[in-house]
């Protein structure tokens, strides 16, 4: 799960260097004039934040003084928008300026200079055997998954993306199987398998597309979705992604989309959706041109980007040791992947309270309240968790489908005495940090720091936290869809807080593994997370150690044994 990407703007027009930077000399002064009330954007870096704010935000009119959050801004909108920023200006404008900065006429103002222009990602020749058959290299996240999905088939399962759709309206099937087809046709990610040669992980992909459509007639749908969901895939095989088209009725169907992680993840996952529901728009039968850039490009560029990221890394994680939870059964010897979920009730008032206080986003909230669960937990006041990283920093990668996304650990260290506020900051300045380096693969991660082999766990952490953005909706000509929701029954770590962020509200579930907690222990620590978020922002003054982290329901329980 993972970030929704956003459409880019073009740049209005500005004064340029030959060098291809801003010419800052050559901007007009700015208005600064505040005697009337709805100043529309008067300069160009103005008219440019107001323009991406309009999309981002989804309304027609923003004036000059406008504060970002009043007008609907949250924290996930915030990230999406600096990274608009960052990709129009041609530099890195970081979250935290959004928040310092929260109106237009400010935001413009202190935008960071443009450092120009990234350099192109190289396009990797292309010699396809005597069948057409390409084979290219693999990234170092399809090599990880090489090895756990040979060792383990459920392994596959928790490396899945799978989505589901109603549709509602006269759905024409032929143009739906024309619109995959084509999709896939311009994604080499959607015709590769992988294959080892010589010890060495190659991404096999074939000349023609094989549209694994499967259509399905019954009215019990959700059934249909479940076991969609627990679907395998064999990745020395293509194809590694199956849509499943279920008539419940005349007018009614349900759409499921099953992708592996090995040529996916959630960004690719709006992109192939989207392009679907454009290309079926369209009604086209013409041949679809291949992507300008595809996701082995991406592989190749991946691997020529850790060196400068690696002092960081190193100093980040010297001294960290994985948390051993408290579980409901042994740890089996080998890594197991049974999952199940329970919801989260989050208070996201609450998160939103703590978040502005300190300039953080709503991941930052939860992240601190999160290392403050594991804290009380484990006792231990040293906790590296997980966090998704979009790996889309390079403009030419918005549009590519792959497994670009990465996992790296983000380490929270405190004392018994550090305040919920001080844990806040100092989150906020640690997620900043792991932010700015993030140019480095999880798998270079480990393969440099050498953490001790451990097969009944993840290396380097065993909690994962993932804060999404809105789902976006698509339109099919005539037809309305809805988001269907899909089981979880796979979990690649011990827990996985699951977050979605939608309109200022938070809902979401916890994963974890049954082999290692019961229901009920998840249910415990889920409602410990909402006390704790609770407490961030209501007695940001009291310490960890001061703080009891049960919840109500828990107190409860607490308070029936002491009369018994």
């Amino acid at each position: 799960a993972h970030f929704v990407p956003a459409a880019y703007v073009t740049l209005p027009e500005l004064p340029l260097l030959p060098n291809g930077k801003i010419d800052r000399a050559a901007l007009p002064e700015p208005d600064l004039r505040s005697d009337a009330p709805g100043r529309a954007p008067a300069t160009p870096h103005e008219r440019l934040v107001a323009d991406i704010w309009r999309d981002v935000l989804g309304i027609a009119d923003v004036g000059a003084d406008d504060d970002f959050f009043s007008l609907g801004g949250h924290s996930l909108l915030a990230i999406r928008l600096a990274h608009r920023l960052g990709t129009a200006t041609g530099t890195t404008v970081p979250v935290r300026l959004v928040f310092d900065h929260p109106t237009v006429a400010e935001l413009a103002a202190n935008l960071p200079a443009a450092n120009g222009t990234p350099d192109p990602i190289p396009v990797l020749d292309r010699e396809p055997g005597p069948d057409g058959t390409l084979v290219l290299p693999a990234s170092t996240g399809q090599e990880r998954l090489w090895v756990l999905c040979r060792l383990d088939h459920r392994a596959n399962l928790a490396y899945h993306i799978t989505g589901a759709a109603r549709i509602s309206g006269p759905l024409d099937v032929e143009v739906l199987r024309t619109a995959l087809h084509h999709t896939a046709q311009r994604h080499e990610a959607l015709r590769t398998s992988l294959r080892e040669v010589d010890g060495t992980v190659l991404q096999v992909i074939a000349p023609q597309p094989d549209v694994p459509l499967v259509l399905v007639d019954t009215e019990d749908w959700a059934q249909v979705v479940a076991d969609e969901a627990e679907h395998t895939f064999d990745i020395t095989t293509g194809p590694l992604w199956r849509v499943t088209l279920v008539r419940a009725a005349t007018d009614e169907h349900v759409l499921v989309l099953n992708l592996h992680h090995a040529v996916a993840d959630g960004w690719s996952l709006d992109l192939v959706l989207r392009e679907i529901a454009e290309r079926y728009a369209a009604m086209t039968g013409t041949t679809a041109e291949p992507a300008p850039l595809q996701y082995a490009d991406f592989a190749r560029w991946q691997r020529n980007r850790a060196a400068d990221d690696l002092p960081f890394w190193r100093d980040h994680l010297d001294g960290a040791v994985p948390l051993d939870l408290p579980t409901d059964r042994p740890r089996p010897a080998r890594q197991t992947y049974r999952g199940d979920t329970v919801p989260l009730d989050l208070p996201s008032d609450a998160v939103r309270t703590a978040a502005r206080t300190v300039g953080a986003t709503a991941f930052t909230v939860l992240a601190t309240a999160l290392t403050t669960v594991l804290t009380k937990l484990t006792g231990r006041y040293d906790v590296t968790i997980g966090t998704p990283a979009a790996g889309r920093d390079h403009p030419a990668l918005a549009d590519v489908v792959g497994f670009v996304v990465d996992t790296l650990p983000l380490r929270l260290v405190t004392t018994p005495d550090t305040t919920l506020s001080s844990a806040l900051r100092n989150a906020r300045d640690t997620v900043d940090r792991v932010r700015a380096h993030q140019r480095i693969s999880f798998e270079e991660l480990v393969r440099d720091l050498h953490p001790d082999r451990d097969r009944s766990r993840s290396p380097l952490f065993g909690v994962l936290l993932a804060v999404n953005g809105t789902p976006p909706r698509y339109h099919l000509p005539g037809l309305l869809v809805d988001p269907v929701p899909v089981p979880r029954r796979a979990v690649p770590f011990d827990l996985v807080v699951q977050v979605e962020e939608r309109d200022g509200t938070l809902t979401g579930h916890l994963a974890f593994n049954t082999d290692l907690f019961d229901a009920a222990t998840a249910r415990t620590i889920a409602d410990r997370l909402r006390t704790t978020i609770e407490a961030i922002a209501s007695t940001p003054d009291r310490s960890i150690a001061e703080l009891d982290v049960a919840g109500s329901v828990e107190r409860v329980r607490r308070a029936e044994l002491s009369v018994s």
